[in-house]
């Protein structure tokens, strides 16, 4: 049968033999077969021009790959040998023997080998280290601090030694500010930042336009406020009180009053809050308030730049005092590795001769994702002219380089890739004589596939401004249409309300699963004979493969794979604090390493390793007992024998978990200490065990690999501990099955990159992150002059930053990477697409967000797609193997636990110590969830923590608890209502105010009587303490207060105990009537 031919197989010959000396970027799409074809290419490299294997490197992305690019390169020269002869044969001979001398591997690791050759002229130690980003991050804190303390005096460390310090902070910046920023700076910082001299603004013309604002607002805001005020009456409130409290003397005092006065401008104006003044809140709203922003806007905005000139020069010396600090310890990131080597290879021409004699041939794959400092070194490492400096000038030897990357597939500019150097590169190897092959024929998808595709993404890039997407080349299909022409199926889901993922996510699992289990039986209608069949008679796990734009809802798909007894791997980053296993076990290393510290034990023995409860741990002290398991005598014989028995088995498991770790290596201690426990087969049982026992394994690799680095177990705890706390602190997570290939897999799309499967999911339809957006930095490189956007900020509440200092430029800069980040999540849902070898499936959710949801780009193609066939799930019964009965146990320690956990001496709250009667929320009140939910409004807006945007605040916390959005209005009152009270102004003027305070008394006659006070303050002659209730419409105030005036009374009775001062005023604030009760004795 004659060979097919490609319709790029002319760019394909060229790529492979036919211009071996010319200097080459390949744009190959997706499924193209660029890997081959640089593979390909280095074959006939050793075959025609030179056997040389060390003279060559390929570099590639990832280890993994990598490897894998090794494995080809091995395989493709030893089925070359067997057909060639004579002096084609001795070279290829040459080369096998040689193999290992051939780099193929990352960018970094090949900075590395150029720098451990050339140490001294690179100005580092030959013996460095290469810091991973966990060692980075803690290396980088310890420098910010240090350098922080080295801004004070040595004898002083309360008074700054750097005038800078003190600018600063009257300038509004604190230091705790900054670290932030100094993080950020550090990732980008081979670019100067964008700074200019900017003079001080007319801060007074300012404040004489916010007063004139103020005086013109204010006689129309209601003396009485039925419905509470608006958002524009609570900023425009803390205006006034900053004037009435404040002498103006300095500048930072004025931008203050400016700042306040700005953010009443554009807040939210609710007319009907403003009684008979509604014409003007009207006018207020669509005129003065906008025309007034707009007037005031540039001052702040010049103030703005005028502090960041002060930030930038003190920031670039606390890089400066980190790089140093590096070098001195001879440490290296990877961003120093490819600095520096490039540094290294321009500043020196004898070096940069030397490895250019060294490799003489450079194959880079995946080039759209590499860092912009890799296109300077590669230049360096290729250019005739061994004494030029500007890279961009430089002209490559012929046949020195060749590139391969698709820039539709562009992902990683978190990462600091730049689809700009992407094409200046091409660019530039195109003027000195390159030329730019294209690759589109795909041998991934089935042709109805890739016609959809091109149908879907065509359009899509070309409706972007081409500044910031990617051409698109139409994929060009390989394989045939298969049984069905159209390759794609779509799971719809109905409208959530609040578009609630936890409730959107398991129907999905739902549908996907079950598919996924029908057609591992041979029951859809995709699983035929033929090789056309989308599936066969019976698929296998590894045939399918989930993808969500983020990790947050992998959990659910993979307890439905689970519980149907389908094996799957979850890949990425991801926490293990979530694990009960994993606390508990560290929990326990940690007793261990702090004997003398009674925090960590009593952790341990009321936690699930040995499930002490209060009675036992209080029988246990009042007979003596002594929380020292280090002691002999620890135990007393008093203590009740079945207490006593439980307390020698929990000191001597910690007794011998000492030995162990005290005469092993720390590896083997905390495995054996792991079996002991039975811990990874109680996991495996389960709900989610193949994860739970996963992270467990995980945790024993990461040991091994501290011990290798010398670590003490001491060490390794304290490590443990802040995995396990830390919420940034992420490690790739594992299952019983990871490494397996025949599995489901379960990953975000970034993970996903250069795999592929035969059924693809894209799932979590109601992710909206598409439509969140928070550009942090700009970066501009094929500018005239290079730089970096970058703004201070400082959080603002949990959702919202404040802007503190920009470069000037900023709100260009900002829309500019906007339209960079768009373009790129455009593109990830093609990478997502593009994954699919026969069957594409999209989750199609019909709720409707302004922003948009995960796949949304992709809805307006799946008109005529047709609905994937709905399964019923059916959970695995269990083999025939017999297993332990782990339904059973869970029964047990759920019982078990139930009972550590309840009260067992008066452990109530006080409201249910002191009164028998039903539960007053019973009768009266709204349910746990408001309440709650209202509490935490109160403390947020008292602290000052409320962000500006309250109502998307408030709503993202209904969702959170799970309250429908027609609350949103109620909570909304009621802050506006509380703000409007005498309550509220006694409180912006009190000495001390304290929000939800804890406290718990143990008297004599009873057991622990635990509290919670929502609100207390000093007024005059002592404390007022407000307790507040929500939902008391319908009954009288009276039985309310009678009601809960014991619990008030305790609370006074408890404060002044505990504080030494007299509670002068209690009472109720009833949220729904909005009024103050007070209680007497």
């Amino acid at each position: 049968m004659a060979k097919r031919k490609l319709q790029d197989q002319q760019a394909r010959d060229r790529i492979q033999k036919d211009a071996l000396d010319s200097n080459m970027v390949v744009m190959a799409g997706a499924g193209a077969g660029k890997t081959h074809a640089l593979v390909e290419r280095m074959v006939n490299y050793v075959r025609t021009v030179s056997p040389e294997i060390d003279r060559i490197a390929a570099i590639t992305f990832t280890r993994k790959a990598a490897g894998e690019m090794r494995g080809r390169f091995l395989l493709r020269l030893q089925e070359q040998l067997g057909k060639a002869r004579g002096q084609e044969a001795e070279r290829l001979q040459l080369a096998l023997d040689r193999v290992d001398q051939c780099f193929i591997g990352t960018i970094h690791s090949f900075c590395g080998q150029l720098l451990r050759e050339r140490p001294v002229e690179a100005g580092i130690r030959p013996d460095f280290k290469e810091l991973d980003q966990r060692d980075e991050t803690r290396l980088s804190r310890k420098a910010w601090d240090d350098f922080v303390q080295s801004c004070f005096k040595p004898d002083d460390p309360l008074k700054a030694d750097d005038p800078r310090i003190g600018e600063l902070e009257a300038l509004g910046v604190g230091l705790a500010d900054l670290h932030s920023f100094f993080n950020e700076r550090c990732q980008f910082s081979d670019l100067p930042l964008r700074k200019d001299v900017v003079d001080r603004p007319d801060i007074e013309k300012g404040v004489e336009l916010a007063r004139a604002f103020m005086e013109e607002v204010k006689d129309y805001i209601p003396d009485v406020l039925e419905k509470g005020p608006d958002s524009f009456m609570q900023a425009f409130d803390r205006a006034q009180l900053f004037v009435a409290h404040c002498d103006f003397s300095t500048d930072r005092q004025q931008i203050t009053l400016l700042k306040l006065v700005h953010e009443a401008s554009i807040k939210g104006v609710t007319l009907n809050r403003w009684g008979d003044h509604r014409v003007f809140a009207k006018r207020l709203k669509d005129e003065i308030a906008p025309e007034f922003a707009d007037r005031l806007n540039p001052v702040l905005v010049q103030w703005r730049q005028r502090v960041y000139g002060h930030v930038v020069d003190f920031i670039d010396d606390a890089v400066e005092f980190y790089d140093r600090e590096r070098q001195r310890g001879g440490h290296m990131t990877f961003q120093d590795l490819l600095r520096r080597s490039t540094q290294l290879l321009r500043d020196y021409p004898e070096v940069r001769g030397y490895f250019q004699a060294r490799f003489q041939s450079l194959f880079v794959d995946e080039f759209q994702d590499t860092d912009p400092i890799q296109a300077e070194m590669l230049f360096y490492l290729t250019g005739k002219n061994l004494k030029g400096k500007e890279w961009q000038q430089l002209k490559p030897a012929s046949g020195s380089l060749f590139l391969v990357g698709d820039e539709k597939q562009s992902i990683y500019r978190f990462r600091r890739a730049d689809v700009d150097i992407f094409r200046l590169v091409s660019k530039r190897l195109q003027a000195t004589g390159g030329s730019v092959e294209q690759l589109n024929t795909s041998f991934r998808s089935l042709g109805g596939l890739c016609d959809w595709i091109n149908g879907a993404f065509e359009p899509l890039f070309a409706g972007y401004d081409a500044q910031y997407q990617a051409e698109y080349a139409p994929l060009l299909p390989f394989r045939p249409n298969g049984q069905d022409d159209c390759c794609v199926r779509k799971i719809t889901i109905g409208h959530i309300g609040h578009h609630r993922r936890k409730e959107i996510v398991p129907i999905e699992a739902e549908r996907i699963v079950g598919f996924i289990a029908a057609a591992l039986q041979g029951q859809t209608t995709f699983n035929q004979e033929g090789d056309d069949a989308l599936l066969g008679e019976r698929a296998e796990p590894g045939d399918f493969m989930i993808l969500t734009q983020t990790r947050k809802m992998l959990p659910f798909f993979a307890s439905a794979l689970e519980a149907c007894g389908i094996p799957y791997d979850v890949s990425g980053g991801g926490q293990l604090s979530d694990l009960a296993e994993v606390r508990a076990f560290v929990g326990m290393l940690e007793a261990v390493y702090q004997p003398d510290n009674a925090l960590p034990l009593l952790g341990y023995l009321r936690g699930p390793l040995v499930g002490m409860g209060d009675d036992e741990l209080f029988v246990f002290k009042t007979e003596g007992g002594q929380f020292d398991y280090t002691h002999s005598e620890a135990v007393p014989e008093s203590v009740p024998e079945a207490v006593r028995i439980r307390f020698q088995v929990a000191f001597d498991r910690l007794r011998a978990c000492e030995k162990l770790l005290q005469t092993q290596t720390p590896a083997m201690a905390i495995e054996q200490m792991m079996e002991e426990l039975v811990l990874p087969c109680f996991a495996a049982g389960g709900e989610m065990g193949s994860s739970r026992a996963g992270s467990l394994l995980r945790i024993l690799a990461l040991v091994r690999k501290w011990e290798s680095q010398g670590w003490h177990w001491g060490q390794i705890t304290v490590e443990l501990r802040e995995l396990v706390t830390d919420d940034e602190y992420k490690v790739e997570e594992m299952t019983l099955e990871s490494g397996q290939e025949n599995v489901v897999k379960l990953m975000n799309i970034h993970q996903a990159k250069g795999l592929q499967a035969k059924v693809v999911f894209l799932a979590d339809a109601g992710d909206t992150r598409i439509a969140k957006e928070n550009v942090s930095f700009h970066v501009s490189r094929t500018g005239d002059k290079p730089y970096l956007a970058l703004p201070v900020t400082r959080p603002l509440g949990e959702f919202h930053k404040e802007l503190l200092a920009e470069p000037c430029g900023w709100e260009e800069d900002q829309a500019e990477e906007l339209q960079f980040l768009q373009g790129e999540k455009m593109r990830l849902v093609y990478v997502a697409a593009t994954r699919a070898e026969n069957l594409l499936v999209v989750s199609n959710y019909t709720g409707e967000n302004k922003g948009g949801f995960s796949w949304s780009w992709l809805y307006p193609y799946l008109g005529n797609v047709p609905e994937l066939p709905a399964y019923a799930v059916v959970e695995e019964s269990g083999g025939q193997e017999e297993m332990p009965d782990f339904d059973r146990l869970d029964r047990v320690r759920a019982e078990r636990w139930a009972k550590v956990k309840m009260p067992s001496y008066a452990f109530p709250a006080v409201a249910e110590e002191l009164s028998n009667k039903e539960p007053a929320e019973g009768k009266w009140g709204r349910g746990r969830d408001y309440g709650s939910l209202v509490h935490r409004l109160f403390e947020m807006a008292i602290l000052g923590n409320l962000p500006d945007g309250e109502e998307e605040y408030i709503r993202q916390e209904l969702i959170h608890v799970g309250l429908e959005e027609e609350v949103l209005a109620d909570a909304q009152r009621a802050i506006d209502e509380f703000k409007a009270s005498e309550i509220w102004r006694e409180v912006l003027a009190a000495e001390a105010v304290h929000t939800e305070v804890p406290f718990a008394v143990a008297p004599e006659d009873s057991g622990v009587i635990r509290g919670i006070i929502d609100l207390v303050y000093r007024v005059d002659g002592g404390w007022k303490i407000v307790d507040y209730k929500t939902g008391y419409k319908q009954g009288k105030i009276s039985e309310v207060v009678a009601y809960y005036a014991p619990q008030v009374n305790t609370y006074a009775e408890k404060w002044q105990a505990l504080s030494g001062e007299a509670v002068v005023e209690k009472g109720l604030w009833l949220v729904d009537k909005k009024q103050w009760c007070g209680v007497s004795m």
